[in-house]
């Protein structure tokens, strides 16, 4: 059998990655130093319902803050880089590109700015608004940002759930034909503790009794009733809002899609991904033409049926819930049904509408959309309920592929952009009006007078009443007017409620572009996710109705994504002395210094979704050249930062991954060279486990010498806000025992707060490794509050640590002259603690204005003398306060300022900076960004003060997958102070010259 071109691409990538880790002879001959990079890699795994991002540090970074704090489309994550990066409290570092390995559909951009002296801001960008917690892990080397309710959340309609706001939870505990006696109820109160009650439903015209507990206002209480009810109560299930109406009016359509729950028995987590099926069919060949069953979010189950035409029907669940029965009425009427603006001639072409408005586009509109999309533009006209519209479009295409291209390119200049699909009757007449069955209005909101608080309420009252009728023209009525008012407090519950009617009322085209304009006006609104879920419902029926295939949401096959990308840095600093003091030695010339390099980056990820297997191949490697004369030839570096396969078994729950990978959480100390597995055993439950050797310069080829292996038990309860592990590590170092722990990792998520702690103590030296809590926290007055509480060893205790200060290079060497003890002794003295401690406050102040105040301290602790290495002071109290002015939208629409303040104790002294930093859109997908920072140093060693001046000017331009920076800049600085050179010289005055060009560019494919 021959292999296609995507699994030959795969067995590429294999070899590739084989090669990349077995090349110990190549690599070993690499030096160890080269040119310094800030972030080594980016990596982005998605699994399931959540998306983690493992950032890996070229030296150690402290987390100061992250704005937002933990929901947004973007992120600015501020990092202060610690002693081991050489880095000065006043230096000004570079901006980069970090390569980024995965997640192209999800991570769009990411960049690293210096916006305050001696921290960096690392920027991610998101292709949609997402919620997120950050923690930092026992090795300030990496840090771990993970996207949350990817998949959870997801509008869920059980059978016999009604669309409308969930008002209760209740427990089913038993149905039967008859009544329950008062002792069963009785009972039930007993035994779960809660309220129970008896209710009555009509299923196929008979009176059927069910026993309940309820109402509950949680689903987490609700499920937890659930289980305590399992045991006397086998057949016991979850009602949810089902108790205002017991027997349901009749459905309509050709097409029927029941999403249904696996309860307890059926063994299915509640974030299980459920296979799809072709369930058998009995009879009604001319009935039923098909039924599938397929998992359209996690934990549940969508079984479609096609009927051969319209049918109405009824939906019921009898006593059994392992049964279900629908009951097809009015067969005598069939009824034929054109829906509203859908034609029934074949699609003779597709365009982008990209926006509409009722007065015509500029011709400079046109043109500007031509050269964004790269496709021929026109003008097109509507009437919609009597008023001429005009649509802005690209087309006509032919393949729907290329359609689909040309709307995610157009997505991010033209937000509201939809398909359109043969609506218009001339697509190349740049004046083509078309005459078409009008949709519609979705209405503007303040297109009517306000109406009084009490008119609004009793409009929505009468608009639920109808809705509870089935009397669809007057709920559209009622919420179409209610829809023209001014935002209130019910709109949002409105518009949602139109979509429905429009879409129970047959009037499927308009329903769309209802819940469209809910995502749009409320994308995080209480009903984003059923309003979405609905809205994928739809135009999945819509895309099979026109193509007569299936609409799927998850690519099977291999998909191949990747990018190339390079950063050229020119760096050159010059220190010169000023004149001497009378009768002194000259002052000799002061060196020129510079770094230039070019750093090289190639990531690449192959996947393949299957209905049994995943399977993900991934590399992101790179070659930094150095053109340093005082570095030469040893300043270049070959790097591997990820060279890994890895394999999901879906059924089993079991993933593997094998190679070079990081991870930075249950024990494990950033990137290794080994085999991760994790198995989901139960659907709360899931054991991870690794073994391999850390990786210490990803130059260098696996180091056999070190060794660790790691366990941890994480649990993640059903609907909870909350989640944890408990790990257990250890490892080896040339023979010697080098870290043995224990420890614990949990997250919390609320509407309003977050909180994720971090716990790592070693058993073998009884040394706490790390302390953390991060956490967020939303108070009134719309401030925002978080938090971060560190005591950590720095670096992470490890035997090894006893070579620091020493001429041993290996610990075989030190073994010669210390004993075990003495050496375990010795790494203890070379570890001293460290506390950071955090707290960031922010406010909107008004529509374009943020204010952010940010307090840090940290110390020290002292490192004894011992071994011949001489005592290390510790650092005292040093205080950091910060404040920061962000504006958006002041000069420009889409610009973005900061103006920041930054007053500082520090170790080398009192440190006042003041930092400006813009972006201005200036044409396109072009940014200008200038920036201007004053720093002041009062030395507390010479007792010099020292003022610099750091102007620097940033260009960059991003759009679809292609991003370009250029930054250039310079500093003067002029030190004060009666100061003896080296030589013996004495000089009054230092100045320093600087000057610097960076230009950065990557091209990502998909």
């Amino acid at each position: 059998m021959r292999h296609s071109i995507a699994e030959r691409r795969l067995y590429r990538l294999a070899l590739i990655l084989l090669a990349a880790l077995g090349a110990h002879g190549a690599f070993a001959q690499l030096p160890i130093r080269g040119p310094a990079r800030i972030v080594n890699v980016i990596e982005v795994n998605d699994h399931e319902d959540q998306v983690d991002l493992t950032m890996v540090f070229n030296c150690s970074m402290r987390f100061v803050t992250s704005l937002p704090a933990s929901e947004g489309r973007q992120v600015h994550i501020q990092l202060a880089p610690m002693p081991d990066c050489g880095v000065g409290p006043l230096s000004q570092l570079l901006a980069e590109t970090p390569p980024v390995s995965g997640g192209a559909n999800i991570v769009t951009a990411a960049r690293v700015d210096s916006m305050a002296p001696g921290q960096i801001t690392l920027t991610l960008d998101f292709k949609k608004s997402e919620r997120f917690v950050i923690a930092q892990g026992v090795d300030p080397r990496g840090l771990r940002l993970r996207l949350i309710d990817r998949a959870r959340g997801r509008g869920k309609i059980l059978v016999g759930q009604q669309t409308e706001a969930v008002s209760n939870f209740a427990i089913n505990l038993d149905s039967q034909p008859k009544p329950f006696a008062p002792e069963d109820v009785e009972l039930a109160h007993q035994r779960l503790k809660a309220p129970a009650f008896v209710s009555e439903a009509l299923v196929d015209g008979e009176k059927w009794y069910r026993l309940r507990v309820g109402p509950i206002e949680r689903r987490t209480e609700a499920d937890r009733l659930l289980n305590l009810a399992l045991p006397d109560y086998p057949r016991a299930w979850l009602a949810i809002g089902d108790d205002a109406v017991t027997s349901d009016l009749a459905s309509e359509g050709r097409q029927v899609h029941i999403q249904l729950a696996p309860m307890p028995d059926c063994g299915v987590g509640p974030l299980s991904q459920l296979l799809a099926e072709t369930p058998p069919v009995s009879g009604g060949a001319n009935i039923v033409t098909a039924a599938r069953v397929d998992s359209m979010a996690p934990g549940q189950i969508t079984l479609t049926l096609d009927f051969k035409k319209s049918e109405r029907f009824v939906i019921a669940q009898g006593v059994d819930p392992r049964g279900l029965r629908l009951r097809l009425i009015d067969r005598a009427r069939g009824r034929g049904k054109i829906l509203v603006g859908q034609q029934t001639e074949a699609v003779s072409n597709f365009a982008i509408n990209l926006d509409s408005q009722p007065k015509p586009f500029a011709p400079e509109d046109v043109e500007l959309a031509h050269q964004r999309l790269k496709a021929p533009a026109f003008v097109s006209e509507a009437l919609v309920d009597g008023e001429k519209w005009y649509r802005l479009r690209v087309g006509p295409i032919e393949r729907r592929t290329e359609a689909d291209r040309l709307l995610n390119l157009a997505l991010p200049d033209y937000p509201r952009a939809w398909l359109a699909i043969g609506d218009d009757a001339v697509t190349s007449d740049l004046n083509a009006t078309t005459a078409q069955v009008a949709l519609p209005p979705v209405e503007r909101i303040g297109s009517d007078p306000s109406l009084p608080p009490e008119a609004l309420r009793t409009a929505m009252a009468e608009a639920r009443s109808a809705m509870t009728a089935r009397d669809y023209p007057k709920a559209i009525a009622l919420l179409t007017k209610l829809q023209r008012q001014p935002e209130f407090a019910d709109r949002v519950r409105a518009q949602e409620l139109l979509g429905l009617a429009r879409e129970r009322s047959g009037q499927l085209a308009h329903a769309k572009a209802e819940y469209e304009e809910y995502l749009r006006r409320y994308p995080h609104g209480d009903a984003a996710e059923r309003v979405a879920f609905r809205l994928r419902i739809l135009r999945a029926a819509e895309a099979k109705a026109r193509t007569g295939r299936e609409a799927s949401g998850e690519t099977q096959g291999w998909e191949v994504t990747g990018g190339v990308a390079q950063m050229a840095r020119y760096d050159g600093s010059r220190l010169t002395n000023g004149a001497p003091p009378p009768n002194s030695q000259p002052v000799p010339a002061a060196p020129t210094v510079t770094e230039n390099a070019l750093f090289n980056d190639v990531d690449l990820l192959a996947r393949r979704r299957g209905e049994t297997y995943d399977w993900v191949g991934r590399l992101s490697a790179g070659y930094d050249k150095s053109f340093a004369q005082s570095q030469g030839a040893l300043g270049n570096s070959t790097r591997v930062s990820l060279a890994s396969i890895e394999v999901l078994d879906r059924p089993l729950g079991l993933l593997a991954r094998l190679g070079r990978q990081a991870h930075n959480e249950d024990g494990i100390l950033g990137s290794f060279d080994g085999l991760f597995l994790s198995w989901q055993f139960k659907p709360s439950w899931a054991i991870n486990a690794a073994t391999g050797y850390p990786v210490e310069q990803l130059i260098l080829s696996p180091q056999t010498q070190e060794r660790f292996e790691t366990l941890a038990l994480a649990y993640t309860p059903p609907n909870a806000h909350w989640d944890g592990s408990v790990f257990v590590a250890s490892q080896q170092f040339q023979g010697l025992r080098d870290r043995q722990a224990v420890g614990v990792e949990g997250r919390f998520l609320a509407s309003r707060a977050s909180l994720v702690t971090v716990l790592d103590y070693d058993t073998a030296y009884h040394s706490l490794n790390t302390a953390s809590v991060l956490g967020t926290l939303q108070l009134p007055a719309h401030w925002s509050l978080s938090f971060d509480a560190e005591r950590r060893n720095s670096p992470v205790l490890t035997t090894r640590n006893a070579l620091i200060g020493q001429t041993f290079t290996d610990l075989v060497q030190l073994e010669q002259v210390f004993t075990p003890a003495q050496i375990y002794q010795l790494a203890l003295d070379r570890t001293p603690i460290t506390d950071n401690y955090s707290i960031t406050a922010t406010k909107p102040l008004g529509q374009r204005f943020q204010l952010t105040t940010i307090v840090s301290a940290t110390q020290t602790g002292a490192s004894p003398a011992s071994g011949g290495v001489a005592a290390v002071p510790a650092s005292g109290l040093l205080l950091t306060y910060q404040t920061q002015l962000y504006g958006s939208n002041l000069w420009h629409p889409g610009d973005f300022n900061v103006l920041s303040f930054t007053h500082g104790n520090t170790e080398i002294g009192r440190i006042d900076s003041l930092s400006a930093n813009s972006r201005f859109p200036i044409s396109g997908a072009w940014r200008l960004g200038p920036r201007l920072t004053i720093d002041r140093l009062s030395s507390a060693t010479d007792g010099s003060t020292e003022t610099t001046y750091i102007p620097s000017m940033l260009l960059d331009y991003q759009r679809d997958r292609k991003l370009f920076q250029l930054e250039f800049g310079g500093q003067l600085g002029k030190r004060e102070a009666f100061l003896q050179l080296p030589t013996g010289a004495f000089v009054q005055t230092q100045n320093t010259t600087r000057y610097y060009v960076m230009v950065s560019y990557r091209i990502s494919f998909q």
